[in-house]
């Protein structure tokens, strides 16, 4: 489970340095990012991060996407319905088997 927040934070840290670029409007750009199943614990410092605006603090503003009926993070990033995945290393390993174009990171320890 560790993992898959890590991989979660290592994705929206990558893609907070991307989102750097000028940005006409005062608020900071919008990442979307879908969840691999139900909010539980796993999920806490992604809800804390939003709450306390720790992403806007990155220069993002998160957007969580709860998921449907079943996990489908891996068709969000697919298709680009979302910027990011909250998905679990097996499930990228068949996806990229499949022939997307996805990329995982598993971030790395802070002090």
């Amino acid at each position: 489970m560790r993992g898959l927040l890590i991989v979660a934070l290592g994705l929206l840290a990558g893609l907070a340095v991307a989102a750097c670029g000028g940005s006409s409007a005062d608020e900071p750009p919008r990442v979307v990012l879908a969840l691999d199943f139900t909010p539980n614990a796993v999920h806490a410092p992604l809800y804390e991060a939003v709450e306390n605006r720790r992403d806007r603090a990155h220069g993002i503003r998160l957007d969580i996407r709860e998921p449907g009926s079943g996990p489908d993070a891996v068709k969000l990033v697919a298709s680009g319905r979302v910027d990011l995945g909250v998905l679990d290393i097996q499930d990228l390993a068949l996806a990229r088997r499949q022939g997307n174009d996805l990329v995982g990171d598993q971030g790395r320890s802070r002090p």
